[in-house]
């Protein structure tokens, strides 16, 4: 697929090595975008990485910019200079938009080229085409976001990103409750949980029925299961070449470790620093009363 005329400007080769790329618009408008949703605590980030890994998939860490600022910026196609300095000032105010480390003077510097006609989509591709990976780079095929929050406004997303595709990740609501039980973003309340579940699940099937080869919903049980298997399927799905190269992220963990507090990568994203196993499977066997277990039922 042709990814406008100069894609080599987007072949980065590992976050502490590149230097500031010029992109405009032509080279990332036709790089289409897959969204990773899926209740919290579900396998959600774990799918992320092994996409971060991939060497043609360029898919940042969590933040809804591209949402959140739709009704500000979602309708205009004549895009000013002016606009475009808002909608960056806008952006950095964006919650957990630090978290991407971005280049704030490359910002500067390519977002001006979409003045003129683009779509609200193309911008936002600019900023994905920013976001510096840990994980080597070549000619980059898709445009990745990951984000539970997502999961109900899938159709909201396509109206953004035409032609984008989704990837639910789905599981079991009794272990689902336990992991949230060990966070802090999410009240622990079984009914409140597992209806949020219910809600997430059944609001991503009736859109998949509408635009089914667009919508994938795969088990976390079966991606700890027979993780190659299970991600060669998601490849296929979206059109990538599978590499099995992705399964070593595990040898990123010192360079997270340096590029974000060591509290923050042990609190949320713990079972990251180990090789893909099924050791939360099941867990709510032991760790939920038989009340918790009857009201979530």
């Amino acid at each position: 697929t042709g990814h406008g005329k100069n894609e080599g400007n987007l072949k980065p080769e590992g976050q502490e090595k590149i230097k500031t790329k010029t992109v405009g618009p032509e080279d990332v408008r036709d790089i289409p975008m897959f969204f990773i949703v899926g209740r919290p605590r579900s396998g959600t980030t774990l799918l992320r990485t092994l996409f971060d890994a991939h060497p043609h998939v360029n898919i940042p860490l969590e933040c809804k910019f591209a949402l959140d600022l739709y009704p500000r910026y979602g309708k205009i196609r004549d895009w000013t200079v002016k606009d475009l300095e808002s909608f960056q000032k806008d952006l950095n105010e964006q919650l957990l938009i630090k978290t991407w480390k971005l280049d704030e003077k490359e910002l500067r510097s390519n977002l001006p080229r979409c003045e003129g006609e683009n779509s609200y989509g193309t911008v936002c591709k600019m900023v994905y085409a920013t976001y510096r990976s840990f994980f080597k780079k070549e000619e980059l095929k898709w445009f990745g976001d990951k984000n539970p929050g997502y999961t109900i406004y899938t159709r909201k997303l396509l109206k953004i990103f035409p032609g984008a595709k989704f990837i639910h990740i789905v599981r079991d609501y009794r272990d689902n409750l336990v992991s949230i039980k060990d966070v802090d973003f999410e009240l622990p309340v079984p009914s409140l949980v597992t209806m949020k579940w219910k809600l997430f699940f059944r609001k991503f099937v009736r859109d998949g029925k509408k635009n089914p080869s667009a919508y994938y919903v795969i088990r976390y049980e079966d991606l700890v299961s027979e993780p190659v298997e299970e991600f060669r399927k998601l490849c296929d799905f979206l059109g990538l070449a599978f590499d099995d190269s992705v399964f070593d992220f595990i040898e990123k963990k010192d360079e997270i470790f340096q590029a974000y507090p060591k509290e923050f990568v042990t609190t949320y994203h713990a079972n990251l620093l180990n090789k893909i196993n099924r050791s939360r499977v099941g867990v709510w066997k032991e760790k939920l009363t038989e009340k918790e277990v009857r009201v979530c039922d």
